[in-house]
């Protein structure tokens, strides 16, 4: 199994915004991993040639979005 590599939302919060990934609390947005929005969303964000976007359910059993190093 592959490391996942996430980057860590401390020190990155610019590049979370960047990428529209953060609510208006500066945190991490949930997001419905079925949906096809969400779906379209990281593979669009995926044509960066600089970072991956995987989606990803955290402790809580919420799911969001993260980068990828």
């Amino acid at each position: 199994m592959e490391p996942l590599n996430i980057v860590p939302l401390k020190d990155n919060e610019n590049l979370y915004a960047k990428y529209n990934l953060l609510n208006n609390k500066g945190e991490i947005k949930n997001v419905n991993p079925n949906s096809i929005k969400v779906r379209k969303w990281v593979k669009t964000l995926n044509l960066s040639p600089y970072y991956r976007f995987v989606i990803r359910q955290t402790v809580e059993g919420n799911s969001k979005i993260f980068i990828k190093a």
